[in-house]
């Protein structure tokens, strides 16, 4: 049976316009297709063999339009919005995403997009306008064709009818306004699901009323984007009823004619790593070395992947190239080995910095992102690492990895997923010490196996570069234990969004091969680099006085971190020469980088510390119920010798009030008992 032909038969006795369409792709290829209207016989000729049935929009087809919700949101409220029609189609994995209007008069195609996403595009070099990926909603009239039920999907999905009736007669501009309306909400809400800790709650205010605003004039209910809304705030982070509230409060006061803004919501003052975003620290790596480096890591998706993903795996590359061992004097000869005047560690490094000893320029760095995130994907670390030989195996026991970095001295260690070297009971945590060594000496000594045959292993060079990642769960899973780790403690953190990108089809080798030369340049340097006494003071200071919490962690980024953040920026991409010169303005750029560096760890452990004192509540409400279960009625006393253990007489009635609250527990003549 031929579908095709059978449909486009159909489409033509309803007064619309078929045109045969490759099976299995969406437009025509043929010139002049907008204006090819067939008779019948035209029908039984064109769709003879198996094809596509696409239908002519607008004009041709007596006024049809179709609206063609192209992203997952608009299709969850099209309800919501648009007015109902008989007439709906999509496919099996994206149903209902096509619903068919009748208008008198013209109706041009109009896009409507996303204008964060062709921001974003834009600031990362691409064509924003172009971005496919962009697209909310597109309004399809004359000059337009969709390929109609009776057809296959590139996916090999069939297109399917969800409701095959008659198409509902609208107005031109009202479908407009909604149009706008529904790009407007998903906009809104894609920005509050994306809100930081500290803001979650007014950006939600903020972008519901900006939502309820844009459904203000065309008079809808606005249970459904209420329930959107407060959707959105639940996915960053705040509580159902929490949400709900805040999500309802910024609808309803954006629809009110008289209103001239969101509530107003007590707004708490920036702190300085919450006002550093992604497009200051593109403006300070534009022109280093680094800039390509890291432009290779977003490629491999459009739109490309944020810094919190790429910065963070380009600069333990960057520090494979920067922690080399320097080539021995064949003047020294072997006298010299047995002397001890080559030394350890940083002394035989070919780049030296001088802080406290010496310090060489390896980086750790940890992507904290759900799985098939993207932070994976393409593959840049191991092509360019597999290149020059710095690629390690990343799996395997704690004496195979220490084998390769005897022999290896800095090559870059990829560990898809931290937990097993976090789990003591992991065979894989024995790596962890060798490993701290490294990362505090330069060089190791260790016996990993306790079998008494075992042999010793040790290198008097060791720098590793380390790329890692975890799940959120299991990040979660560990709390605060990651920030007293002190393997974990030492990685520079990115926490990357969940994320609608798809993969580059395009060719992105140059940007490939770009980023081989930025590390070959950064591989010639060599020398000693000496740091200013007092460098990010000021850093430090504002840190001490917002008595900023995670303290351990933001001091390893100062002392650390910083002076080989002055290096790696200091590189600039036409750097030709062996020597590193940092200028006088690098470390406010420096300063500028720490503060995102530490908001992105902030963000991770501001979320664990909450999430601690929330198990921690529950676990002391388990034990006071159980306690009030088991042998009440019991008074105040009885259960602080009893259930008390590690609270102060505050915290205990405060876990009473709670369980009384929930209703759960209640008091009767100065005793409690179970409800």
């Amino acid at each position: 049976m031929n579908r095709a032909l059978t449909s486009a038969r159909d489409y033509r006795s309803r007064g619309w316009a078929p045109i045969p369409i490759k099976l299995r792709e969406k437009g025509p290829t043929y010139q002049n297709w907008q204006n090819l209207v067939l008779d019948e016989a035209g029908v039984e000729a064109r769709f003879a063999r198996p094809c596509n049935v696409g239908v002519l929009l607008g004009d041709h087809s007596g006024g049809l339009v179709d609206v063609d919700l192209d992203c997952r949101e608009a299709v969850e409220i099209a309800d919501a919005i648009f007015p109902a029609t008989p007439a709906v189609f999509g496919r099996e994995s994206n149903p209902r995403s096509h619903r068919l209007y009748r208008i008198s008069g013209q109706a041009r195609t109009k896009a409507f997009k996303d204008p964060d996403r062709i921001k974003a595009v834009k600031i990362s070099g691409g064509d924003g306008a172009k971005d496919e990926g962009a697209m909310i909603v597109e309004v399809r009239g004359t000059g337009s064709q969709t390929v109609f039920p009776g057809s296959v999907h590139p996916s090999g999905e069939a297109v399917r009818w969800d409701q095959e009736g008659e198409p509902a007669d609208v107005e031109w501009p009202d479908l407009l306004d909604r149009a706008e309306a529904i790009t407007r909400v998903v906009a809104a809400s894609r920005r509050a699901g994306c809100a930081a800790n500290g803001t979650r709650n007014n950006t939600l205010n903020k972008e519901s009323f900006c939502a309820g605003s844009a459904l203000k004039k065309l008079g809808l209910d606005a249970a459904r984007i209420i329930r959107f809304m407060a959707d959105a705030g639940i996915r960053a982070g705040l509580s159902d009823a929490e949400a709900m509230a805040t999500a309802r409060s910024g609808v309803q006061s954006g629809m009110k004619a008289d209103s001239a803004g969101p509530p107003n919501l007590h707004v708490p003052q920036k702190r300085p790593w919450e006002k550093v975003g992604e497009d200051q620290i593109r403006e300070i790596i534009t022109g280093t070395a680094l800039e390509p480096i890291v432009g290779a890591f977003g490629a491999v998706t459009v739109p490309p992947l944020p810094l919190c993903c790429t910065l963070i795996k380009a600069l333990p590359l960057v520090g494979c190239a920067l922690s080399q061992r320097r080539d021995a004097d064949p003047s020294e000869g072997n006298l010299a080995q047995f002397t001890g005047r080559i030394g350890k560690g940083e002394q035989l490094a070919k780049l030296r910095i001088e802080t406290a000893g010496g310090q060489v320029c390896n980086f750790w760095g940890l992507v904290v992102a759900e799985p098939s995130s993207g932070k994976d994907i393409g593959g840049v670390d191991v092509r360019l690492s597999q290149e020059r030989k710095w690629l390690l195996a990343s799996a395997g026991s704690a004496e195979g990895l220490a084998d390769q970095y005897v022999r290896l001295g800095n090559g870059l260690l990829r560990v898809g997923e931290l937990e097993s070297f976090l789990d003591t009971r992991h065979w894989q945590s024995k790596a962890c010490s060798f490993l701290i060594d490294a990362f505090n000496k330069g060089w190791f000594s260790t016996a990993l196996s306790e079998r008494s045959n075992s042999v010793p292993r040790e290198t008097d060079f060791c720098y590793p570069n380390l790329i890692a990642s975890i799940q959120p769960a299991i990040a979660r899973r560990r709390g605060m234990g990651l920030l007293d780790n002190g393997f974990a403690n030492r990685f520079l953190l990115g926490n990357m969004p969940a994320l609608d990108w798809e993969p580059n089809c395009s060719l992105f080798g140059r940007q490939i091969e770009d980023a081989g030369r930025a590390l070959d340049a950064y591989a010639a340097k060599s020398g000693t680099i000496r740091i200013p006494q007092g460098y990010l003071r000021d850093f430090q200071r504002s840190l001490l006085d917002l008595n900023a919490p995670f303290h351990g962690y933001w001091r390893r980024l100062k002392n650390e971190y910083g002076p080989r953040l002055a290096v790696v920026l200091s590189v600039l991409r036409d750097d030709n020469s062996a020597l590193v010169e940092l200028p006088p303005d690098i470390w406010p750029r420096v300063e500028t980088v720490c503060w995102w560096l530490y908001g992105q760890a902030f963000q991770l452990f501001d979320t664990l510390l909450v999430d601690d004192k929330e198990d921690r509540l529950e676990r002391l409400l388990d034990r006071m119920r159980a306690c009030i279960r088991q042998h009440g009625p019991v008074a105040r006393a009885y259960i602080s010798r009893n259930a008390g253990r590690g609270t102060t007489a505050k915290e205990r009635e405060d876990l009473l009030g709670e369980l009384m609250i929930r209703g759960e527990v209640r008091e009767e003549n100065g005793c409690f008992v179970c409800a």
